[in-house]
């Protein structure tokens, strides 16, 4: 279903009329299931190697004084 959705997120982004604001909210899986499997934090396989090679800066707006 979150595949489903997904697309139907993209579908909706590629109609959007240039320079005019929209909200869009989809909480594509939860962070966590509360059904007692002790696999809480788990996403697609077809995902898993997504940012294997990937270095993500840390923000500067990490910064503690922020």
């Amino acid at each position: 279903m979150t595949e489903v959705e997904g697309e139907e997120v993209v579908e909706f982004l590629r109609g959007v009329e240039p320079r005019q604001p929209f909200c869009l909210v989809w909480c594509p899986w939860a962070p966590h299931a509360d059904d007692g499997d002790p696999r809480q934090y788990f996403w697609p396989p077809a995902v898993d190697g997504l940012y294997r090679d990937v270095a993500i800066p840390v923000p500067e707006m990490a910064a503690p004084r922020y």
